[in-house]
Formats: structure tokens, C-alpha cells, sequence
């Protein structure tokens, strides 16, 4: 039997070690959350990198916003798009309030006064929200025919709908983005539409003086609703004396009774059509950008004559696709479906996006940074007539929040 072989322990004298060769960790990464605010103020305990900061580059890593009050329309001064007012009598002068729909002092009117207007008093993220404002526009001015009869001043064609579930005045946006009036000559014998601000006139008719729009009752035709009046801010209302000839009867104005036959026939509705495209137009919003207080490199603290949002990290478009769905192409009657995404939670940098960087300038030690979200938005030069950009400071809500993350990394 052999003998049981035990193992031999042989003791060292010295037991050596060695680390594994490592790489130096140079890349840093800066994370920040912030709710409520455009902007947030970090401080660091150490310095955020071990040598000058002219030996870094930075870029934005990732990018989350949720931002619900960066609007299509400038938000903020309660702009008036455009606002039905009424016509008033042939040849009296007239300030434009005595036009404007009764306010709260005579229910059941009171709601028609602000229900005429498209006032850009709350955020518009979308076109549904634009088209939804267009519908409530619609419904408010054909109850108004429903539940009141036009009689007295200012109404110089006068008459009683009440009762009448036909529609007298239609307002939408067409497959090609076009704005469309379609209305019938009971609208456009005693109202008109008033568009105050020219950036809007050129957004909706591509004409900046095209302040009141007006179409013939008879024939459909573009015309002008009112001359300047004598004192300021006084308009005298034209009368319509076009010489149109309707069926077989020539007449340079009508009366009631021309008036109620001109409305029993339908194939007269009066429609009118914007020239400019309103997918392009219409949304202001450009870009959303990072300004940051890191010594950037060949950043401009003047951008195009215009003072910059300090240093900028980067720049992101504020492209939203927009998908039309038309139907009923074989009977005549076209209706546009709008698809487009909402605003909500958007990722604007993310692992799958290339990453701008940008080279420091240099600096020793960098214990606090500031983040800031800007907007670069269109603006419209009332006194060139022409339009441009500016950048101001992201519009942002308590409930809204955004998250970013910075990639510091050696050159």
C-alpha cells in the first residue's frame, strides 16, 4: 500500500504583489435636474477636473425636457390673432370698440365678446390646439345667430336666424395649410374680420395691410370695409355699391327682401382663402439651446448683431412632424385630418445622438456652473416689415422639469 501523499506547504518569504495597469479616469460627468425653473446654479465641493480646463472638451450627453409653455403663437401679452367685429351702418363714423361684440353688461351676450376673439392668452403646443380654438370660434359665432336676432345699429342688414340650425360662417385650416373663411352672405353683410397685428396679417394673408377682411355678400369679392374717419381712431363703414348684377335683377346695393333671397340660395357661400401656408408660418419656435457658464471656446457673446445667452452648449431643432390625412376625394368634400406629436416628455440628446463638443478655455479651478434654458424663436420687425429671430429666456411652469448630463473629457 503506498503511503497517502499530503501536500507540502513551502512557505515564501516575501509574498509580492503588483496593481493591475490601469488607464487614468479623466472623464467627467455633470448631472442635473431641475423643476420649475429655466435655469439652475451648481457648486461643487472639489474642483469638477484635476487640471486646467483648457486640457477638456464638454458636450451634452443627454438631454430630457418636459416643458409645457413653449407655445406657436408668442404667449404672454394676450395678442389678439384675429377678431370678428361687427360692420355697422353705411357711411358712420365709428371707433373700432363701438364694433366690438357686447361685453358682461347685458347677458346673455356677455360671452360673445371674448368667444369672437382668437387671443393668444394661453400656450398653443400644437396645430390641434389651434384647430380646436377654430372650432370653438365657429360654434359660438352660429349660436350667436341662432339665439339673437341682428336688428338696430350696427347692423345695416338686419334679420332673424333665430331658430335656423344652418351654419352662417365656417373657419378652418385646409390639407395645404391654408387659412379658410367660408360664410354666407348673412355673415358677411354685418361683420367683419380684424386682424390688429401685422405679423399676424402676414402669417394669415401674406399682406400686412390687410388690417379688416371683408368680402362682398353678393359676389364674393375682396373689397374694403371701412375709409379713415375724420377724428383718430375714427373708421367710416363703406357701403356696397359694386354694381354687382345677382340673377336677373342689377342693383348697386340690396335690401331685406334681395337679402333673404340671396340667403335661400346655397351655392353662394363666400370663401376666402389665405395665400401663405400655415405649417410654415404659423409655429415660431426654432430651436431649444443650453447656455452654460463654462469658458467656451469660440462661443459669441454678440450672435447676428444681437447679444447671445452667454456660452452656448448646444442647439436643438424644435421639429415636430406633422402627418395629413385627407378623405372624401370622390364625392368633392375634402377633410383634412391633422396627426402630430405632442409636446409631453421629449428627449432631445440621448445615447443614439452625436455629441457636440466644445473646447474650454483656460481656467483652474471650475467649483460652481450654471445651466439655462434658452428659446430661439421668429419675431417680426413691425417697422422693416420683415421677419427675423431672437432668443429669450425658455418659458417654464411649476409643474414643468427638465434633466441634463454633461460629458467632460480629455483632449
Amino acid at each position: 500500500m503506498a503511503e497517502q501523499v499530503l501536500p507540502q506547504h513551502q512557505p515564501h518569504d516575501q509574498l509580492r504583489t503588483e496593481p493591475a495597469a490601469q488607464r487614468e479616469h479623466t472623464d467627467k460627468y455633470v448631472t442635473a435636474f431641475q423643476s420649475g425653473k429655466s435655469d439652475t446654479d451648481i457648486t461643487f465641493t472639489n474642483p469638477v477636473l484635476p487640471k486646467s480646463a483648457d486640457h477638456f472638451k464638454v458636450g451634452v450627453d443627454e438631454l430630457t425636457v418636459n416643458l409645457g409653455k413653449i407655445s406657436m403663437l408668442d404667449y404672454g401679452n394676450n395678442d389678439i390673432v384675429f377678431r370678428i367685429i361687427r360692420r355697422g351702418r353705411d357711411g358712420i363714423q365709428y371707433y373700432i370698440d363701438d364694433l366690438l361684440m357686447p361685453d358682461a353688461a347685458t347677458p346673455p351676450l356677455d360671452v360673445y365678446k371674448e368667444a369672437f376673439a382668437f387671443t393668444a392668452d394661453r400656450p398653443y403646443l400644437s396645430f390641434q390646439g389651434i384647430i380646436d380654438r377654430l372650432v370653438d370660434m365657429n360654434r359660438a359665432v352660429n349660436q350667436y345667430f341662432i339665439e339673437n336676432q341682428l336688428q338696430g345699429d350696427p347692423y345695416e342688414f338686419g334679420a332673424d336666424f333665430r331658430g335656423e340650425r344652418d351654419a352662417h360662417v365656417l373657419f378652418e385650416i385646409n390639407a395645404r395649410g391654408l387659412f379658410v373663411v367660408r360664410a354666407r352672405a348673412s355673415f358677411w353683410a354685418n361683420f367683419v374680420i380684424q386682424v390688429p397685428l401685422a405679423k399676424y396679417r402676414s402669417i394669415l394673408f401674406d399682406d400686412v395691410d390687410l388690417e379688416f377682411l371683408s368680402l362682398h355678400p353678393v359676389s364674393g369679392q375682396l373689397r374694403k370695409a371701412f375709409e379713415v374717419g375724420g377724428g383718430a381712431g375714427q373708421y367710416v363703414t363703406n357701403a356696397f355699391n359694386d354694381a354687382i348684377v345677382y340673377g336677373a335683377d342689377g342693383f348697386d346695393n340690396f335690401g331685406d327682401d334681395e337679402f333673404a333671397a340671396i340667403e335661400d340660395d346655397v351655392e353662394v357661400d363666400r370663401v376666402y382663402y389665405g395665400t401663405p401656408s400655415l405649417f410654415q408660418t404659423l409655429d415660431r419656435r426654432v430651436t431649444v439651446e443650453v447656455g452654460c457658464s463654462l469658458p467656451l471656446k469660440n462661443s459669441p457673446m454678440i450672435d447676428h448683431g444681437v447679444e447671445a445667452p452667454d456660452y452656448v452648449l448646444g442647439r436643438y431643432r424644435f421639429h415636430k412632424p406633422l402627418a395629413i390625412t385627407t378623405s372624401g376625394l370622390a364625392t368633392g368634400a375634402i377633410n383634412a385630418t391633422f396627426e402630430s406629436q405632442g409636446l409631453g416628455t421629449q428627449q432631445l440628446q440621448g445615447p443614439r445622438d452625436r455629441i457636440c463638443y466644445h473646447h474650454l478655455q483656460p481656467q483652474q479651478k471650475i467649483s460652481t456652473l450654471r445651466l439655462k434654458l434658452w428659446l430661439r424663436v421668429r419675431s417680426y420687425d413691425t417697422a422693416l416689415k420683415k421677419w427675423g429671430m431672437r432668443t429669450i429666456v425658455c418659458p417654464v411652469k411649476g409643474s414643468d422639469y427638465w434633466h441634463i448630463r454633461l460629458h467632460f473629457t480629455l483632449k
